[in-house]
């Protein structure tokens, strides 16, 4: 399963902007190198929300 950026965005309760930045620091990696749009691994995603929820413990 992949996720676009708005839904990995709404997931982790950030923005798009927010995404991009992080797919330039290379804390996310798309499946794809197209620079329009991104998609994700569902596995990574859901790793970045375990992580996540555990920072904001």
């Amino acid at each position: 399963m992949y996720y676009s950026s708005k839904e990995v965005a709404k997931i982790l309760q950030v923005t798009k902007m927010t995404i991009s930045r992080m797919v330039k620091r290379g804390a996310l990696v798309p499946i794809n190198s197209h620079k329009d749009y991104f998609l994700f691994d569902a596995q990574q995603v859901e790793s970045l929300t375990f992580k996540k929820q555990q920072n904001d413990k």
